[in-house]
């Protein structure tokens, strides 16, 4: 199957808010063109929200309802009430997954941030996961981490932003190389042209369900200019 960015046409998603005694979540819902595949949920990265795949999602979704939630604390969502963790993230957003009428097994997508919410997901609910595709993930160890962590904090570009700094400080603080061992899911990891290519690589080597797809010619910005192909290698593998 061959999808053309020319297909793409925008449709303007649906919002839908899940609640329960931890969290209030907004999710960006994409209608299926043709609703025979599982429901796949997409994960965004940080400082951005579930709108970020407002451009790929009319590609991803030709065969698929997307649903695209915000994090607590980004986008509709309203931060948690308790400290912000990432392992809070993915049980909040696994809490309102469950509340919603998906049936069968779901599929994740994660970018960057996204990847590793996706796995925590998984890992604690991994009957209601079908697979999963990650693109460019930070893995890093704690050295990389704590580096990563310091340079983010005080770049020029997220000053007098205090809710994008809180959340990368609350990604660098989580240790994916252990949660990484565990996931035994069918995954597909895709490295672009990008610096998470050699991680995104060592990634899929540190998961045993998991095989790795360099895409050298996907530039950035990866979801604008990349979508036709990010969609193509997603349905190749998911279908």
């Amino acid at each position: 199957m061959t999808i053309s960015s020319t297909e793409q046409k925008y449709t303007r998603p649906r919002n839908l808010v899940t609640h329960d005694e931890h969290a209030s979540l907004n999710w960006r819902c994409h209608a299926a063109q043709v609703d025979e595949a599982p429901v796949l949920v997409c994960l965004h990265p940080l400082p951005h929200d579930g709108s970020f795949f407002d451009s790929a999602a009319p590609l991803l979704s030709q065969r698929r309802p997307v649903l695209c939630p915000d994090y607590p604390g980004f986008g509709d969502s309203p931060p948690l009430i308790d400290e912000w963790t990432l392992e809070g993230w993915a049980d909040a957003l696994g809490k309102g997954l469950a509340s919603l009428p998906t049936g069968k097994p779901v599929d994740l997508l994660g970018f960057h941030t996204g990847c590793l919410v996706a796995v925590e997901i998984a890992l604690r609910d991994p009957k209601r996961i079908g697979r999963l595709v990650l693109l460019d993930v930070p893995y890093f160890d704690p050295e990389q981490r704590r580096e990563m962590g310091e340079k983010t904090a005080t770049a020029p570009r997220y000053h007098g932003k205090p809710m994008a700094i809180h959340g990368f400080r609350t990604v660098f603080a989580y240790d994916p190389m252990p949660r990484f061992k565990r996931l035994k899911h069918e995954t597909l990891v895709i490295g672009t042209d990008s610096s998470l290519h050699g991680p995104s690589e060592a990634a899929a080597r540190g998961s045993p369900g998991a095989r790795f797809l360099s895409r050298r010619d996907m530039t950035a910005p990866v979801f604008k200019s990349g979508a036709a192909n990010i969609a193509e290698c997603a349905e190749a593998f998911l279908k």
